[in-house]
């Protein structure tokens, strides 16, 4: 069988499913362009999306303390095996990290209730951002190894 029959093309000589993904792609560039334009004409106008993420933090953070106790009230601690050492280790300690990013963004969320937040103070808030995103990125990475993964 040729390679033409496995992957029909369009009227361009373009296989569908090439044609498709690179549909796909492109407006996938234009769903983000749209999204960065809002974001850049909005940036630091607001304090609700630094609201809404504190109340996300703050959400995260219960729901990582109701799994904790479900989870030992199941019978799973630290000392029970290297996997419930493993998991409350490596869980434990981003959720640490999510409440120091949630306690730094309400101080620089708190800094802005109460007034203009000065250029010279500006820097706090993008520190605190970047460290916020750092501890995101961890979760983006430790979410699939340890509920998504088959052992």
């Amino acid at each position: 069988m040729d390679a033409h029959a496995l992957h029909p093309a369009t009227s361009t000589g373009i296989p569908n499913r090439k044609l498709a993904i690179w549909t796909f792609i492109g407006s996938e560039c234009l769903f983000f362009a749209s999204l960065i334009s809002v974001y850049l004409v909005y940036k630091g106008k607001s304090l609700v999306g630094l609201a809404m993420t504190l109340l996300c933090g703050f959400f995260f953070i219960g729901m990582q303390v109701y799994e904790f106790t479900h989870f030992y009230h199941e019978g799973l601690t630290m000392q029970k095996n290297l996997f419930g050492a493993s998991f409350f280790t490596l869980t434990g300690f981003h959720g640490t990290h999510v409440t120091i990013g949630v306690i730094w963004l309400l101080s620089v969320f708190i800094e802005g209730v109460r007034g203009h937040v000065p250029p010279a103070k500006a820097l706090n808030f993008e520190m605190a951002a970047l460290y916020w995103h750092f501890v995101d990125v961890v979760w983006i990475v430790i979410f699939p190894v340890v509920y998504l993964m088959n052992s």
